[in-house]
């Protein structure tokens, strides 16, 4: 097993450890959001439950299914990316969105609440979705995505090269870079804020909405942060090995049957049939598909050139192994800066340690105990019932004697 294959176990192991824990938080999010929190008070928490949602649908679709990829059927390989591609972005762009929703209201506090209504909320979050839903779409079914018809039994897709590195641009890259931008001028008219706090004493309400407000971007901040670590990294180092490769393999033509001819004649079959270039096409299954790894060695072998490298996969795949940690740390930072779900979920764990409490405190034999003595009584009762009734016929029998 070479390194490449480890770093393929280790991807599928930590994607399948991650799964449960992904869908536990955001489940837990959602239905405190749902149940506890005003979204007509708190309308930026709109873009938090979309993100929830992109990273639930995230965790159900993709990371619980990675390991299985190769028996999904053809007719589900485009819908499965498709949903793929648009939780991914999906989270992405509503991270943006929450990041200039609170750069509106540090920037322009005062004009705030009459620019960001309810209704303005509304409408970001359905162009949103809608434009990206446009966009999977169109990639999917309108040309630049092909199935790969040389694995017939694998879900596995072809990308012309140029859109995938625009789609990682625009998509993934861009909007992250813009969201850290963002995120650290909050964190500096934070500090100068603290800072102009500390002159004067500050008490009562202000106190409170100075607090408040600090938590706020607090949130913001380290959710913007984490994101950035666990997933921005990838995105970039893949753009630039598509980049570096289009660059230098721009005028190469590459002989399939004779860069092949010393291996095996099945794994020849395979490529010719494929006949598909290098710099036409992009394999999603890039990191993890054999034989577009093995393309790629020989491509390299064949200009001389060093975009794919030893090095160059190490570092792509050991970014790769970070991925999967983002969907289970944004619930998380969700939960724990933010004091309505923090409290709720503090609420329903103390609910539950008392109910657990109480089971053990509770003798074993303490139900049939209570079931018996209900029985007991029940008994009494119904004697003390009947005898009473024996009591009231005898009397009745002593009655009708006397009148008569």
């Amino acid at each position: 097993m070479n390194h490449t294959d480890k770093f393929d176990f280790a991807v599928d192991i930590l994607t399948l450890v991650c799964a449960p824990l992904t869908v536990f938080f955001n489940t837990i999010v959602l239905y405190i959001a749902f149940q506890h929190v005003d979204m007509k008070q708190r309308l930026n928490q709109r873009f938090v439950v979309s993100m929830t949602v992109a990273d639930l649908v995230y965790g159900l679709v993709y990371m619980s299914t990675r390991l299985y990829i190769n028996y999904i059927p053809r007719w589900l390989c485009g819908p499965y990316y498709m949903t793929l591609w648009t939780c991914q972005i999906a989270s992405v762009v509503f991270l943006l969105c929450l990041n200039i929703d609170k750069y509106i209201s540090i920037r322009y506090p005062l004009r705030y609440p009459s620019v960001v209504t309810e209704t303005f909320v509304n409408k970001q979050v359905i162009i949103c979705w809608s434009l990206i839903l446009i966009y999977c779409l169109l990639s999917f079914y309108c040309g630049p995505v092909v199935y790969e018809d040389v694995l017939l039994n694998e879900c596995s897709i072809l990308m012309k090269p140029v859109y995938y590195t625009i789609m990682l641009l625009v998509f993934y890259v861009l909007p992250m870079l813009l969201s850290l931008m963002i995120s650290a001028y909050i964190a500096w008219k934070a500090t100068r804020r603290s800072k102009l706090y500390q002159q004067f004493t500050v008490t009562g309400p202000h106190l409170k909405y100075k607090r408040r407000t600090l938590r706020r971007m607090f949130f913001v901040f380290i959710s913007t942060i984490w994101t950035s670590v666990t997933f921005l990294p990838y995105r970039i180092a893949l753009t630039a090995l598509y980049l570096c490769q289009a660059y230098s393999n721009a005028d190469l033509k590459f002989d399939i049957h004779s860069a092949l001819k010393d291996h095996r004649e099945a794994e020849i079959a395979e490529l010719q049939t494929a006949q598909f270039d290098h710099h036409l096409w992009y394999n999603e299954t890039f990191l993890d598909s054999r034989l577009t790894h093995h393309i790629i060695k020989l491509l390299d072998a064949e200009d001389g050139k060093t975009c794919s490298t030893g090095i160059t996969e190490i570092t792509i795949h050991t970014f790769l192994c970070i991925l999967p940690l983002g969907s289970v740390g944004n619930p998380l930072i969700t939960i724990l800066t933010q004091n309505v779900y923090r409290i709720h979920l503090q609420a329903a764990w103390d609910s539950l340690k008392i109910m657990c409490n109480l089971k053990k405190k509770q003798p074993p034999n303490a139900v049939d105990n209570k079931n018996n003595n209900n029985s007991n009584n029940n008994r009494s009762k119904s004697s003390e019932t009947s005898k009473e009734m024996v009591l009231n016929l005898n009397l009745c029998d002593l009655k009708c004697d006397q009148g008569r």
